[in-house]
């Protein structure tokens, strides 16, 4: 998978300059835990941000990005979305891989909102607390599940929405209902780790408000790869996390 084009930029960045590029800077400074102001200007403070940012990573703390400097900043993406290393044969082994390969490298949005550098990568250049980023990061995994293979592999095309994924899943056949897997030993034991699992709205039988990626399987419950959501399950959430959740509300479909 290719790094989004935000991450070309002009070096070296500076103090004195300001824009986008430093802007990236101040997100990657944050994301690495060396917060400073995101402001698009590269002051003193930035300044002194960048060198502990390279005194942690041991690069010579010259307070201005480098080359160096810069592919320390993006190693986490760069990780995220290298080639999965994987002699995995079916597609959810591939989707697990590539879910776990990204959880990794914590993926998460930045000051409590839906924003930052990994919002851009799983949106497409999106972000705003409105942008229903799990359903693109399953999306995602996907399309980087897939990436090399031939095109009809992939099950689906990108999809916005969680309620779009399951409408498309039930067209194609691939969509199983989480009371009728419960009640049919057949069927439960047909899903995979790797298998997307989608959360029902309690009221609405025809709209559905998250997904994640299976990674287990258990009698009780399963333990999942998705984006933290709030109680209620309807916030689009922060970070890319494990969860354990009980079968109530959840349907599944087949990859």
């Amino acid at each position: 998978m290719k790094l989004p084009k935000e991450c070309s930029v002009f070096l070296p960045i500076k103090r004195g300059m300001q824009g986008r590029s430093v802007r990236l800077i101040q997100e990657w400074l944050c994301l690495h835990d060396h917060g400073t102001m995101i402001d698009g200007e590269y002051g003193p403070a930035t300044e002194a941000a960048v060198r502990r940012f390279q005194t942690f990573s041991q690069i010579h703390p010259i307070g201005l990005v480098d080359e160096a400097t810069m592919k320390a900043l993006l190693l986490p993406m760069m990780s995220a979305t290298k080639p999965l290393a994987t002699t995995a044969e079916t597609l959810s082994q591939r989707v697990l891989a590539a879910a776990r390969q990204h959880h990794k490298q914590r993926p998460r949005a930045l000051r409590g909102v839906q924003d930052g550098p990994w919002i851009r990568l799983y949106t497409g250049g999106s972000e705003g607390p409105d942008i229903p980023w799990n359903a693109l990061f399953v999306s995602y995994l996907l399309d980087h599940a897939t990436e090399g293979l031939p095109d009809d592999v992939r099950p689906f095309d990108t999809f916005d929405t969680v309620t779009a994924l399951a409408t498309a899943a039930i067209r194609r056949g691939v969509f199983v209902p989480g009371t009728v897997a419960l009640e049919d030993k057949t069927i439960m034991a047909d899903l995979r780790p790797g298998n997307i699992v989608v959360r029902r709205h309690p009221e609405r039988d025809d709209e559905w408000t998250h997904c994640g990626i299976v990674a287990a399987f258990l009698p009780a419950y399963i333990e999942t790869i998705e984006v933290a959501v709030d109680e209620a399950g309807r916030s689009s959430g922060v970070e890319v996390t494990r969860r354990f959740r009980g079968y109530a509300h959840l349907d599944f479909v087949k990859v």
